[in-house]
């Protein structure tokens, strides 16, 4: 009369599409929840806390018209941060929200990719190893590095729309629109429209008017908004990483020792770390040549798999091309054969992962290892593997909940990182800890002569000690390695106020002016000077500019002492 009650069976059996989808679901929602109350890190500060043009809704068609360091142009991905800074006030909670949302979707869409090629089984295993994965976990809790999930996104659903039979014209209009977007996110997105484009080229070849259109649409509006409205080229921007200075050669030798890290933390991702700037400079045992082994031995692994499938089982040879096409070109793009801004990071193999485990779930089709005989143990063992990933995710989530806790982490597993010592350093100074800071900042400017920042932390770590004296070399340091180190010119001119060299002051402020028009903190430094030096007239008429440029409480203050010319204190 009465059905019986829910069991646990009837979660799985059957095993539907729907099902595969809701525990997707219930598992990001569980791996990545300890995620959701993280703090700003690392460059968020930047990109988002300290930006002015994420601080609203109206500056939105402003970033479609810039570039970022002279070699980005990612306007889709400064909107995203922009929109939910503007809309949510700023509070972290929402930036992981959407984030882990945009992760599990990615899950399920890879889901649904999986399933045109393989059982629901393995495509609900596959997509739930890249759900859980470790190595994953910097694209999703990192709020600035949502560029990476972002992307892919908008790139799986455009290769979705166009991967059907059939594609009336209003679908291709809405994939063009999508494929687009995920251009604009990240320059990455070029290979997401290169992938369509060769799924096509394997699985639907009646037609290439459609798949031609396809490239040329959004790549000639990218194109054009980039060079046009943007000015935005390929100039070589990126100063302070080893990598971007180091010559070709150096780059080549240390190519092996790349491909071996993502393999590696594939395989067992134990030592997870921001900020890697290594590189290999000499022919070594570690460095070079065991590398190069594994990767010789793991691309001989690829090709004798590739020659089998060739030769015994040509229904799926089409399969086994488009995805390691889809892993080796990805990986390629994050080879350093045109320089990066870090040796290796763990985002970027966000895309790659994808093509790997496309070509895992090929190669176990093609081998069987799962029969009807070693099902269990079978199924015991992928739950325990999926289970210990889960566990090490959620750990290495607990490290991105704040800076320190993030830093005073990764310092210990990657210890020759310049950019983690100047980061932690500026941590510690922050908690008044100023001696263990100068410690961290003197260690990031050896690793890293040429980097400013950690200079110019070292000085204000001095400044922050009162030792204003001793300050001052190390701002210029910074300066003489980055002309455009808009914190070392404040700092610096702040120094010589402090000190009383009011003569100092006024020219460092007027150079600073060079670089930075009519910044309304500078002028404001600079009246201060010329009030000093006996130029209340002057001092007056810069200390308004600043006021009306950037009305604060310190500006007004400042303004109405010298105007009245009353006596001011610099503290």
């Amino acid at each position: 009369m009465f059905d019986e009650s829910p069991s646990f069976e009837k979660l799985f059996v059957p095993f539907t599409n729907k099902k595969a989808i809701i525990w997707l679901i219930v598992i990001g929602i569980t791996i990545y929840f300890n995620a959701l109350f993280g703090d700003f890190v690392w460059d968020d500060y930047a990109q988002i806390v300290n930006s002015s043009l994420a601080q609203g809704l109206s500056n939105i068609p402003q970033i479609f018209s810039v570039g970022q360091l002279g070699i980005f142009y990612r306007p889709v991905f400064l909107s995203f941060l922009t929109l939910i800074n503007s809309i949510f006030g700023g509070n972290v909670f929402f930036f992981h929200f959407f984030q882990i949302s945009i992760h599990i979707s990615n899950a399920i869409l890879i889901f649904l990719l999986f399933r045109k090629f393989f059982g629901k089984n393995t495509s609900f295993f596959l997509a739930s190893l890249f759900l859980v994965h470790p190595i994953n976990t910097e694209a999703v809790s990192y709020i600035s590095a949502v560029s990476d999930p972002l992307f892919v996104f908008l790139g799986l659903i455009a290769f979705h729309i166009m991967s059907k039979d059939k594609i009336i014209w209003l679908s291709f209009s809405v994939a063009c629109f999508f494929i687009l977007f995920s251009l604009l996110t990240k320059e990455a997105g070029f290979l997401m429209l290169l992938f369509i484009s060769v799924y096509r080229l394997l699985f639907k070849r009646r037609e290439i008017l459609l798949p031609s259109l396809f490239i040329i649409i959004p790549a000639a509006i990218y194109f054009f908004l980039r060079f046009f409205v943007a000015h935005t080229f390929f100039a070589k921007a990126i100063h302070f990483a080893p990598i971007a200075d180091a010559p070709f050669y150096e780059r080549l030798i240390t190519i092996p020792k790349i491909i071996f890290f993502y393999i590696y933390t594939f395989m067992l991702p134990v030592k997870l770390s921001i900020a890697q700037h290594w590189m290999v400079k000499s022919f070594t045992l570690n460095d070079f040549y065991t590398p190069l082994i594994v990767v010789i031995v793991f691309s001989g692994i690829v090709a004798y798999i590739s020659w089998r499938v060739y030769k015994h089982h040509k229904n799926i040879f089409s399969q086994f091309v488009f995805f390691t096409f889809w892993f080796l070109i990805s990986l390629a793009l994050y080879l350093q054969i045109f320089p990066l801004d870090m040796t290796v990071a763990e985002r970027w193999f966000y895309l790659p992962m994808i093509g790997l485990l496309g070509l895992i779930g090929v190669i176990g089709q093609l081998f069987k290892f799962i029969t009807e005989k070693n099902l269990a143990l079978s199924f015991a063992c992928l739950i325990f593997i999926l289970v210990l990933l889960s566990t090490r995710t959620m750990v290495r989530n607990t490290n991105w909940i704040n800076s320190y806790a993030l830093l005073s982490h990764d310092v210990k597993t990657n210890q020759n990182s310049f950019d983690i010592e100047n980061n932690l350093s500026v941590e510690l100074a922050k908690l008044n800890k100023h001696d263990e800071a100068l410690i961290h900042a003197q260690k990031s400017t050896k690793l890293n002569p040429k980097y400013s920042p950690a200079w110019t932390t070292l000085g204000v770590v001095y400044t922050q000690k009162k030792e204003y004296k001793k300050a001052v070399p190390y701002f210029m340091t910074a300066l003489e390695n980055d002309g455009g180190n808009y914190v070392a010119f404040y700092n610096l001119i702040y120094v010589y106020l402090l000190l009383g060299d009011n003569s100092s002051a006024k020219g460092w402020s007027q150079n600073a002016l060079r670089s930075f028009n009519n910044d309304p903190p500078v002028l404001l430094f600079l009246a201060v000077a010329e009030y000093k030096l006996g130029n209340r007239e002057k001092a007056t008429a810069l200390a308004k500019q600043s006021y009306e440029l950037r009305p604060t409480e310190q500006s007004q203050s400042i303004y109405n002492t010298i105007q009245n010319g009353q006596d001011l204190k610099i503290e």
